[in-house]
């Protein structure tokens, strides 16, 4: 047992105590032969109840606080921190408190990344929670640097069960919905950016750099995470009410999903310098696209729950 490798599973929570309890409860349920395991929990000013519920339920889990503006990508990263810097953790698995696991997760996704070989991030395909269940993520397999568009090897919200695709295939970039890395590379590359990228696209923006040193990146499909898609940004054009807060949260909200900024700044970065203007036009261009496309989708019956 000494020689195994220790794997912590970062969790950073937000008022979420109710659906941070049932994700714990699942991974304290799971055997994990292979691996030693624990947990480090990031609750970020959270009021309500998320502190005592762990110190009466869960009191092996380890706990880091902050004030309540660390938002994402500070919390992962102060967890991430904790967990290789404080407890000398070898792997690394990223999961939102939001998620819900099959009862071999732990198994799958550590035989995924180990089956994958060295230097490798692996990460989770998603489905929705509800049913009949929808893929939510399924990996990127190429993408248009010209464009910076992603393809996807499955359309999301397409209709299939878990089980249907198996194995594991490369990743262009990942979601940290379940990402298992090995701690070096979180060192390497100095964590995630939480400077640029407080709240969203700082885990693309980290497997993207991670892919430029040579790392390789990969999804499984025989580990999976269930995703609650009803527990999403304000930002989302599904949820918000009017244009007007769509454009709102676009320009003002550097917390939101759809920050103008954000999508900027991942241009800058992974794109062509010289098509740095032609990125901005396009982005401009497809606001009113975007709204107008998901607002009025006939799958909104679906994320509400509708179903």
């Amino acid at each position: 047992m000494t020689n195994q490798q220790l794997l912590t599973a970062v969790i950073p929570t937000f008022n979420r105590k109710r659906e941070l309890s049932q994700l714990l409860g699942q991974l304290k349920a799971q055997q994990q032969p292979d691996v030693r395991f624990n947990m480090v929990v990031v609750v970020d000013g959270s009021t309500d109840g998320t502190l005592e519920m762990l110190r009466d339920e869960y009191p092996e889990v380890h706990v880091v606080s902050g004030d309540g503006n660390w938002w994402f990508t500070r919390s992962i990263n102060e967890g991430c921190r904790y967990a290789v810097e404080q407890l000398k953790s070898d792997i690394i698995l990223t999961l939102n408190d939001d998620v819900q696991l099959p009862d071999h997760y732990l198994r799958d996704i550590t035989k995924s990344y180990f089956d994958a070989g060295a230097n490798v991030i692996m990460g989770s395909a998603s489905f929705s929670v509800s049913t009949p269940r929808l893929i939510t993520f399924s990996g990127f397999k190429s993408q248009n640097r010209l464009l910076l568009k992603y393809h996807k090897y499955v359309p999301p919200f397409t209709y299939m069960e878990p089980g249907e695709l198996t194995g594991y295939v490369p990743s262009i970039t990942l979601p940290t919905r379940g990402v298992v890395m090995p701690a070096d590379v979180l060192k390497r590359l100095n964590y995630f950016d939480d400077k640029t990228f407080p709240q969203y696209n700082s885990d693309y923006d980290f497997v993207l750099r991670a892919a430029r040193k040579g790392v390789k990146v990969f999804v499984s499909y025989d580990a999976y995470v269930l995703e609650n898609m009803q527990l999403t940004s304000g930002g989302n054009p599904r949820l918000v009410k009017s244009f007007g807060a769509y454009l709102r949260n676009i320009f003002k909200n550097r917390y939101s999903s759809n920050y103008f900024f954000n999508q900027l700044n991942m241009s800058w970065r992974f794109g062509y310098k010289l098509l740095f203007p032609f990125y901005f036009f396009v982005a401009v261009a497809v606001i009113p696209y975007v709204y107008i496309k998901y607002k009025h989708s006939s799958l909104n019956k679906v994320v509400d729950g509708k179903n």
